[in-house]
């Protein structure tokens, strides 16, 4: 199976990775990345509102993408290593806004996803969040990378 092929459709900003790779982040997300980073979790992939990728054609190769995009759609993602996002989930518990947020159970709670296959779980998470969340998780991040917790 071949990964599917990504397309930007969110205007982007090109930021250089921690190991000095340009690449294009979507605007909305750039605190945010900036902040992950900073924290040293690094992150793999991302999108501001990934069902509006999804509608619009932004990633191809995928079963039934118009499921997906209206189940997705107003939700941000981040791809990352499963211990970089467990580690990201870990640091976001211990905080009042986004703890109670941590589950797909709650009203504009977070989804995460490890894929699992016949040759076993997959190397990277993804975890999906309401776009809305984004100024606020940029903030939380920022504050926790500048106060090195």
């Amino acid at each position: 199976m071949t990964a599917p092929e990504i397309t930007d459709v969110h205007p982007a900003e090109e930021l250089v990775t921690p190991g000095g790779v340009p690449v294009p982040i979507d605007v909305e997300l750039v605190p945010v990345i900036r902040a992950l980073w900073a924290l040293d979790l690094r992150t793999l992939m991302c999108c501001q509102d990934i069902g509006e990728a999804m509608a619009s054609g932004g990633i191809r190769a995928m079963a039934e993408p118009g499921r997906w995009s209206a189940f997705l759609s107003r939700h941000a993602w981040l791809k990352m290593p499963v211990d970089a996002g467990q580690a990201l989930l870990a640091r976001l518990d211990g905080t009042a806004e986004f703890s109670p947020r941590l589950s797909p159970k709650v009203a504009g709670g977070w989804h995460s996803a490890v894929w699992l296959s016949p040759a076993g779980l997959a190397g990277h998470a993804n975890i999906y969040f309401p776009r809305a969340q984004v100024p606020e998780l940029a903030a939380t991040l920022t504050a926790m990378a500048v106060l090195g917790r």
